[in-house]
């Protein structure tokens, strides 16, 4: 036996210290990522897995019209007719040449599904790509919570309803995976999913600059790499949409400008008003919900003036700003598949409200235990005993949102059945308009 003089201090339960470092981030600079047993890391990612399933199983062959546009490009090229709306009209209609590209091969290789079945099944397993990166985000820059909570909250959005089947999912999804590979210093991974993000959505090309413009400021020496590899994935596009439309801008901008003349809401009115109704008329959950954003945005900037390393986080929130800023200074029209890159960024600085009050909470609570007669000891990690219910304080704030996520994701079932069904109203329009209308209608 040992001697007692000679015996190490007991360290503490292998669950407890678990916990504590999932739901407490440590203040630090330029660290290796935060380490956590591999079996958090399975439980995490299975259960958004599982929450990403469930959306679309209720959500399973639903789209909103525009996503239409982009299937029946998608048919023509497996049907051999090219990147076409009419054959042998060669007008480029689709606004996401790399979503209609994407559609088109899986649609070689899973023949027996439509393209709305082939949607869902992009956006199931993009919102889950969503929430991983942005769990590994929270590991990355050693803010666990926040990761966590950030994963939830974007997966399980009500935007995830409103762009089912579009683009919106592959780009966040896109967007959110540059955004972590940056933050591992991956340039080369960065820069290819930020062209594959163009691809999918030409306005993206402002979280591009974003991106370049912090590397510049905070490397002092141009991305070349993550540059290369950009243009690189470009070309091919760049090519041939030159060759067959003369432009690789899309015909839809100058319709969206005319509209914006015409009388549509414009994206900002618009985008406020779908915040209003999507939080709801009740004066309080405005309130809470604003109050946590904004607690949200001050503790993401307090916590960077003390040079924790957050700008992944402030890149996100930035794609959302920039986009919104965009779209208001061209005075577009307002759709709701829009609201997403703003939508993403609020969720994100409400995660982070929620998890800036529960460390403030916990701290309050490890004040309140504490027995100033007893100093705190020192654990084997190096984190004061003191801190200890910072975990379960975290914990116990983090799991309230499990009733409003469960009933989120509850209402995508009972959507299916009680929204007005896209393909069936279209059908019937286009068989009235081929009975009634000319050859050219």
């Amino acid at each position: 036996m040992i001697p007692p003089a000679t015996q190490s201090p007991p360290s503490r339960p292998a669950f407890r210290r678990t916990y504590q470092a999932l739901l407490r981030p440590a203040p630090v600079v330029e660290r290796p990522p935060l380490a956590l047993p591999l079996w958090v890391h399975l439980l995490v990612l299975a259960g958004l897995a599982a929450l990403a399933f469930d959306i679309g199983r209720g959500m399973w062959g639903w789209s909103y019209d525009d996503a239409f546009i982009i299937y029946r490009y998608a048919r023509n090229i497996v049907e051999g007719h090219g990147m076409v709306y009419n054959p042998g009209e060669y007008y480029l209609g689709t606004t996401s040449a790399g979503y209609t590209l994407l559609l088109a091969g899986l649609h070689f290789v899973l023949p027996w599904l439509d393209f709305p079945a082939l949607g869902s099944l992009i956006s199931a397993v993009c919102i889950g790509i969503s929430g991983a990166a942005l769990w590994g985000l929270g590991m990355q820059t050693r803010t666990p919570l926040a990761g966590l909570l950030a994963a939830l909250i974007t997966t399980a959005t009500p935007l995830t309803v409103q762009s089912w089947g579009g683009e919106m999912p592959l780009l966040t999804a896109l967007v959110m995976s540059a955004i972590y590979c940056y933050s591992r210093g991956a340039g080369t991974a960065t820069g290819v999913l930020l062209s594959l993000a163009v691809l999918t959505r030409q306005d993206t090309v402002l979280l591009a600059g974003l991106v370049g413009l912090h590397y510049l400021y905070t490397r002092r020496r141009i991305p070349w790499r993550a540059g290369i590899a950009g243009v690189l994935v470009m070309l091919p596009w760049l090519a041939y949409s030159w060759a067959t439309f003369g432009s690789p801008l899309p015909g839809t901008l100058e319709a969206k400008l005319v509209q914006g003349k015409a009388g549509w809401p414009l994206y900002l009115s618009g985008t406020l008003n779908w915040l209003a109704a999507t939080i709801g008329p009740d004066l309080l959950p405005r309130l809470v919900v604003l109050a946590l954003v904004a607690a949200g945005a001050i503790t993401l900037a307090v916590l960077r003036l003390r040079r924790w390393p957050l700008d992944p986080w402030l890149l996100v929130v930035g794609w959302g700003v920039a986009f919104s800023a965009g779209y208001t200074v061209l005075r577009l029209p307002f759709y709701i598949w829009y609201t997403v890159p703003l939508g993403v960024g609020a969720g994100i600085l409400l995660a982070w409200g929620i998890a800036g009050i529960a460390q403030l909470g916990a701290f309050l609570v490890a004040r309140a235990v504490a027995r100033p007669a007893d100093p705190p000891a020192e654990p084997a990690n190096g984190r004061p005993a003191l801190l200890r219910p910072a975990a379960v304080v975290s914990l116990g704030i983090a799991l309230l949102l499990a009733a409003p996520i469960a009933a989120q994701v509850r209402a995508y079932d009972t959507l299916w059945y009680t929204i007005p069904r896209g393909p069936d109203l279209y059908e019937q329009l286009g068989d009235w308009f081929a009975q009634h209308g000319g050859p050219q209608t």
